[in-house]
C-alpha cells in the first residue's frame, strides 16, 4: 500500500517532471527508507526497480545525505540503509563527510544526519565552510517538526546565518523563516502527514529559485460522515487503496442502517476503514476536531518530555528520538493491521 503510493508518484509525476525539465542531478536530503532498524526485502527490490535504476538508467547523477532514519546507531552513520545500495550505482555518490560541490557555479555544501561522534566535524564546517548553500538532514530549533508540534531543541538557527539559503530535510512540515526552509518528504507516511504539502523540488542554479513538483495522490483520507450523505451520488471509487476514516456524530447519525451501508461499500474499495465518532459535537465541528487530533499525540510528548527533563541531565534530543522511533512503529502497525 505504502509502496504503491509511492511508485505512483515516482512514476506519474517526478519522474516525468524530471524528464520534462532535463534534470541531470538529484540531491536526496536524507530518509530515503523510513525504519532505522530493518529494511524490508520487497521494499529494497521495488527501491531499486523504480527510484534507483531510473536515475542510473535516465542517465541522472545522484548526491545522497544520510538521515536519522537510514542509519542503525544513533552515535553514528557507519550502518546504514544506503552505502550498500549507492554501491550498485556508479551515478550515486554518498555524502559521507561534510563537502562542496560547484554545481555550475553554485557552490553548494552538503552534509548528513549529525551523529554525536561527529557533532564537533559537523559544528566546524557549518562555521568555516564557503558556500551560497548549505544543504542537509538538520534539527533546528524552532522549526515545525510535524502539524502542530515544534522543534524545542536542536541547533540553534542564528549558527546558519551565514549561508545565503539552507535547505534541510528531516521534518514533515514545509516551511521557512526567509534563509531556512524546511522541504518535507515526498509522500505521506501517516495520519500526521494528512493535509501537508508533499513532493520534491526544482532548483534553478543560475537563478536560485524553486519550483515545485507537487504530490497529488494522497494515501489518507478523512470522510465526515452523516444522514444527509447520498449513497447514489457519493464517489467510493476515489477512495480505493486508501487508508479512510470516517468522523460522525450523535447528532449527524439516525439512520444507523443506511451508515452501515456506506460503510461496508467503502471497505469493498479502501485499503482499511477507520470509524471515529466525536461524541456530541455538531457534525460542522468535526473537520476541526480531525484536524486536531493529528496534532496531539507529537505534541503530549514533546510536552511530557519538556515536563520530564526540565532541572535534569537528561537530552531531550534523545529522548524525543526515541519516542519518535516508538511512534512511527506504533502508526505503522496501525496502518498496516
Amino acid at each position: 500500500m505504502f509502496l504503491a503510493n509511492m511508485v505512483d508518484f515516482y512514476d506519474k509525476i517526478f519522474f516525468p517532471a524530471l524528464i520534462e525539465n532535463n534534470i541531470k542531478l538529484c540531491l536526496i536530503l536524507g530518509d530515503t527508507f523510513d525504519r532505522r532498524k530493518y529494511l524490508n526485502l520487497y521494499t529494497l527490490h521495488v527501491a531499486k526497480q523504480k527510484f534507483f535504476d531510473r536515475f542510473r538508467d535516465l542517465g541522472i547523477e545522484v548526491k545522497i545525505l544520510y538521515g536519522n532514519h537510514d542509519t542503525f546507531f544513533r552515535n553514528t552513520n557507519e550502518v546504514n540503509s544506503i552505502d550498500f545500495i549507492a554501491a550498485e550505482y556508479p551515478n550515486m555518490e554518498v555524502i559521507s563527510k561534510p563537502k562542496v560541490f560547484d554545481f555550475d557555479g553554485l557552490k553548494v555544501g552538503m552534509i548528513s544526519w549529525i551523529h554525536s561522534a561527529a557533532f564537533e566535524e559537523s559544528i566546524e564546517f557549518i562555521r568555516t565552510v564557503q558556500c551560497d548553500i548549505l544543504m542537509g538532514h538538520f534539527e533546528i530549533s524552532t522549526f515545525e517538526m510535524v502539524k502542530g508540534a515544534f522543534c524545542e531543541h536542536g541547533l540553534d538557527k542564528t549558527l546558519f546565518d551565514r549561508f545565503d539559503q539552507v535547505y534541510s530535510g528531516h521534518f514533515h512540515v514545509v516551511s521557512t523563516d526567509g534563509r531556512i526552509s524546511y522541504l518535507s518528504n515526498p509522500n505521506e507516511t501517516n495520519w500526521g502527514d494528512y493535509g501537508l504539502s508533499k513532493g520534491a523540488w526544482i532548483l534553478d542554479t543560475a537563478t536560485r529559485e524553486r519550483a515545485r513538483i507537487e504530490n497529488t495522490i494522497n494515501l489518507f483520507e478523512k470522510i465526515t460522515y452523516t444522514d444527509d450523505l447520498e449513497l447514489l451520488e457519493f464517489d467510493f471509487d476515489k477512495y480505493a487503496g486508501k487508508i479512510v476514516r470516517v468522523y460522525t456524530t450523535a447528532f449527524g447519525v439516525e439512520n444507523k442502517s443506511k451508515m452501515g451501508i456506506f460503510l461496508d461499500k467503502l471497505a469493498t474499495k479502501a485499503h482499511s476503514v477507520d470509524l471515529q465518532e466525536t461524541g456530541g459535537l455538531d457534525s460542522d465541528e468535526v473537520g476541526d476536531v480531525a484536524d486536531l487530533e493529528e496534532t496531539t499525540t507529537k505534541a503530549v510528548i514533546s510536552q511530557y518530555v519538556d515536563t520530564y527533563t526540565a532541572g535534569s541531565t537528561f537530552d531531550k534530543a534523545v529522548l524525543m528520538a526515541y519516542f519518535d522511533d516508538v511512534l512511527s512503529e506504533a502508526q505503522e502497525k496501525t496502518t498496516s493491521g
